[in-house]
Formats: structure tokens, sequence, C-alpha cells
């Protein structure tokens, strides 16, 4: 499976899980109608503080400015929307490359994907690297040790963590799957060019980094915090 390819999938489940997790969508789109409701009320508000901070700004300008960020609003609100129907295709593609295979879901997948590549590592690393909640990542790793495609083991500088570590089995499952996940990460972009395959993953590595630096500080924010963090500085 071609890297680059791989690193778009892993890049594009934990930005999906992350946008999941920040605005807790439900299923069809009545969280995101919701959204667009919250959006346009907040530009008017913005307009309405606009005008009681600068009175000679014309009517027909404040009209425009609620416009503009409602335009803004809505091209980030169909981002949103993209990501979590790209997502879905994902989860729904890779069933094909998990038929025949103890593997269930792009998590375990995403767990063992990381196993493979470094020695060991403690459980709650493991779960944070994946940004997951404890007991969701509990669960998957659960699933692995079970299937006998990680083993845990006690971890020599402390006595409470367990650490993690692939399998022969595990190694040979994935080593095994490499070529069928490249056909499905293949198939998630298969009509964009060479260019747009590169200017894609470009920028969702930024967006990567800033949700990885930033995790730690907005993982337990309320919607209000959420939306003073938001603030222009």
């Amino acid at each position: 499976m071609h890297r680059k390819h791989y690193n778009l999938l892993v890049q594009l489940i934990h930005l999906v899980e992350e946008l999941e997790n920040e605005h807790g969508f439900e299923k069809d789109l009545t969280m995101q109608d919701f959204q667009d409701y919250l959006n346009r009320s907040k530009a008017k508000e913005v307009a309405l503080v606009s005008q009681q901070d600068n009175p000679s700004i014309k009517p027909e300008q404040r009209e425009s400015d609620v416009i503009n960020l409602d335009k803004k609003k809505n091209v980030e609100n169909n981002i949103s929307r993209l990501l979590l129907l790209l997502n879905r295709h994902a989860r729904n593609y890779s069933k094909k490359a998990f038929e025949n295979t103890p593997l269930q879901t792009l998590e375990e997948l995403s767990y063992l994907a990381m196993l493979y590549n470094i020695t060991s590592i403690t459980k709650s690393e493991l779960i944070n690297q994946n940004f997951q909640e404890k007991t969701s990542g509990t669960e998957v790793i659960r699933r692995l040790l079970a299937n006998e495609l990680a083993v845990q083991f006690n971890d020599g500088l402390d006595k409470r963590s367990k650490r993690l570590k692939i399998t022969e089995n595990g190694k040979r499952l994935l080593e095994s799957m490499f070529k069928k996940l490249g056909l499905v990460s293949e198939l998630l972009v298969h009509n964009l060019a060479t260019d747009e395959r590169d200017m894609l993953l470009a920028i969702l590595q930024k967006l990567d980094i800033f949700h990885r630096s930033e995790y730690a500080e907005i993982r337990n924010m309320d919607i209000q915090q959420l939306q003073a963090f938001l603030q222009p500085k």
C-alpha cells in the first residue's frame, strides 16, 4: 500500500473523529440544521454589536457583513458535513477489507497499525495518540488482545501501567491487508488528480497538526468555552 495514501486515510479518520467528538453530530442533518440556525443568530449578534460600537456604519453595510458571515459559516458547515460523509464512505469501504479477518472497525486497524511501527507503548499512550476516550479505547484494545493481535505486559518503570506490542499474528494480518487497504484508500480519492491529492494531503496535515497541538486544551471545554477559544486573539 502506498504510504501517502495510507497516511491520508488515517488522518481523515482522526480528523473526522475529532469533529464528531467536538460537535456531537447525530445521523442525518438535524444537528447540522440546528448549527446553521445558531450560526445565523451569531452573525446577527455580531452585526448588532458592530452597529452599537460604530453607529456611522450604513445599514446596507451591516447587512452585507451579516451575509458574508453567513457565507463563511456555511463553508465551514459544509466542510464538516462532507468530512463526516467521507468518514462513512471510508467505514463502508473498509468493511470489504475486513472480510474474513477478526478486525471489525477502523479504530482497531488504526491501533494495530500504530503498534506495527513501534516496539511497545502503554495503553494510555496508545489511546491518547488515537484521540479516543478511555472507555472506547480500552474496548478497542480488549478486542485486539482477545484476537491475539496484541499482547500486554507490565511496564518496567511504572507498576501501575501496562504496555502493549503487536504479535506475530497481528503483523501477518496487517501485512496481508496492505493491498486491500491500498485499494480502499485509492477508492476514497479516485477522482482526484495527483496535484489535487497532494493539495488535500497538505491541507489535512495542517488541520491535523492544529488539532493535535490543541487537543489537550480543548477536549474538556464546554460549548461556551469553545466559542471563546475561537474568538480572534
